[in-house]
């Protein structure tokens, strides 16, 4: 009896929590051999081949998966196969180079908009692994290590990426540095990524994964807030100011991170001084579309009317506000486009 695709990798992920590898390698292989564009699968196959010892056959597929995903349009991924890679003793120059070339500051491939492959179907239904699909560990693990690394399945990669954010800020020649700077947090499901009330002093990319954002409310009781998954960016009001956070972050199921904290922001800059002009930039607009999504003052404006009155913002400084993200001893704050004087609301961090 078919299940849902959901629903097998919920079941795989809680063989490999039992440390049940093979079996969870078993189900990884078998959810590949349907659906050779599940990219997740792959990434899982890797990750069981490492848990099971097979250090080599693991980094085989970390090096091949993460170059296919920076190929494909996924930066994020691919930065936490070389992060893996990496602590294996593994080499991921070549890889990072190509990054750089295809994802950094006025890369020639970026475009506003460009062709991504759709996400799997999580929903389809999918045929039960086979009984005795995990009868020989060993078989199981050669056969996996061929399937994740065979990516004739693409035949074409795209020619144009869409930009990455605060990656797509930063020059060429510092984008090594960057990779480098960056820590990897490999959650699990229920951990707590940030805390309403701690201060920030670092933000965070879901690579991977699923997170939820919750805030406690009246009578103190918890909301969530919305669910964030590759791409999205939460925390980032700590390149501004070390304020309180706003809502927790948790994982649901388990999530890879790339977390930047304000110190390595700080050596990014003073290695490229023009980066803290870019990287303002980056803060302000950030921290005004917050303001435009989360703001009652701007909620009669469709999105495009946002958009326009997002370019007539302009940055302003005030001396003894606290201290700025790459330490030059002020904050940066934003004036109302019409000029009324004093800042408009400021809607809550994205937390």
């Amino acid at each position: 009896m078919a299940i849902k695709l959901r629903d097998l990798k919920t079941e795989a992920r809680t063989l490999a929590r039992a440390k049940q590898y093979a079996a969870a390698l078993a189900a990884h292989d078998h959810m590949l051999a349907v659906n050779p564009l599940d990219n997740d699968s792959r990434r899982k196959i890797a990750d069981l081949l490492l848990a099971l010892g097979d250090r080599a056959a693991a980094a085989d597929v970390y090096r091949a998966v993460a170059m296919h995903d920076v190929r494909s349009g996924h930066l994020l991924p691919g930065i936490v196969g070389c992060k893996v890679l990496e602590s294996l003793g593994g080499k991921v120059d070549d890889i990072v180079t190509i990054m750089a070339a295809t994802y950094s500051h006025e890369a020639p491939s970026l475009a506003k908009f460009a062709a991504r492959q759709s996400p799997v179907d999580l929903d389809a239904q999918i045929a039960p692994v086979p009984a005795n699909a995990g009868g020989d560990p060993g078989a199981v693990a050669r056969r996996a290590h061929d399937r994740a690394c065979d990516l004739a399945a693409f035949v074409q990669y795209p020619e144009q990426f869409l930009p990455v954010p605060f990656f797509s800020e930063l020059p060429r020649e510092v984008f090594p540095a960057a990779i480098q700077s960056l820590r990897l947090v490999r959650a699990v499901d229920g951990e707590v990524v940030i805390r309403q009330g701690q201060l920030g002093t670092a933000f965070y990319f879901v690579a991977t994964g699923e997170v939820r954002v919750v805030a406690r409310a009246g009578h103190n009781k918890a909301v969530e807030r919305g669910r964030l998954h590759e791409g999205s960016l939460f925390g980032e009001m700590a390149l501004v100011t070390e304020q309180a956070r706003t809502a927790s972050v948790q994982v649901v199921g388990e999530a890879d991170l790339l977390e930047v904290d304000r110190a390595a922001i700080g050596r990014l800059c003073a290695e490229v001084p023009i980066l803290n002009e870019r990287l303002d930039r980056f803060a302000r607009e950030r921290l005004l579309k917050n303001l435009l999504a989360t703001s009652p003052l701007f909620k009669p404006f469709d999105h495009q009317q946002q958009m326009e009155l997002l370019k007539r913002f302009e940055p302003r400084s005030r001396a003894g506000d606290g201290d700025h993200p790459r330490g030059r001893g002020r904050s940066g704050t934003v004036r109302h486009p019409a000029g009324r004087g004093g800042d408009p609301e400021q809607g809550p961090e994205r937390p």
